[in-house]
């Protein structure tokens, strides 16, 4: 997607510490608060201006969060498959996993793995599920004060978060900008062509919205 994004726009991309391809920490001594300070470094001092932030799952409530500090940052943002306030959820998960002895570590600040099924095993400890406590962000109606043009797509066949969550987002949402389009076919990741072409063109209608001079020449 982007090379094709590139043709008409610069775009950015960037992977948390210790995911995807970022490299210099382990996965276990990621913390929430670790992401968080990635995208406030990415989006306050690397990026140039008001940008468009193209956000997936866990990213979505990053980005929410750097919106409510730096406003200024935001010219839109568009939300794929939003996942917030997932740490209550998964940790019950894992404790519903682990062997009286397994839990005794965890409970002592081990590291104990995760097992899902859609993506293996994840190593996690209580310090990142206490980490991410301090993130939650209640939905109560204009709650989140994100005020730039929001775009929200969700997979309805995702298994990961429930599309309804996307719904539910609206009106805690500040912005009167938003709109909420559901893929049927389409699961967490989005990432089929269907998927990504849909993605693409909502990108490049809400930088024509933003920017209709630079778009048009």
């Amino acid at each position: 997607m982007c090379p094709l994004l590139n043709q008409r726009h610069y775009s950015m991309k960037y992977d948390p510490s210790g995911l995807g391809d970022s490299e210099g920490v382990e996965l276990t001594e990621a913390r929430m608060s670790s992401w968080v300070e990635d995208a406030r470094e990415i989006i306050i001092k690397v990026s140039d201006g008001p940008q468009i932030i193209v956000a997936s799952s866990m990213g979505c409530w990053i980005s929410s969060i750097i919106a409510k500090e730096h406003p200024e940052k935001f010219a839109g943002l568009l939300m794929l498959a939003p996942a917030f306030n997932f740490g209550e959820k998964y940790e019950k998960v894992l404790l519903s996993q682990l062997t009286p002895k397994l839990l005794k570590k965890y409970e002592d600040g081990g590291v104990v793995n995760l097992y899902a099924p859609d993506y293996g095993e994840f190593p996690l400890s209580l310090a990142q599920f206490e980490d991410m406590k301090q993130f939650n962000i209640t939905k109560a109606t204009d709650s989140m004060p994100v005020t730039c043009p929001v775009r929200i797509i969700h997979g309805i066949k995702d298994k990961d978060v429930p599309y309804m969550e996307s719904l539910q987002l609206l009106p805690a949402l500040q912005t009167p900008n938003v709109t909420l389009t559901y893929l049927k076919h389409a699961g967490h990741r989005l990432s089929d062509v269907t998927s990504l072409d849909v993605i693409l063109d909502t990108v490049l209608k809400l930088a024509s919205t933003l920017h209709p001079r630079e778009n048009n020449s």
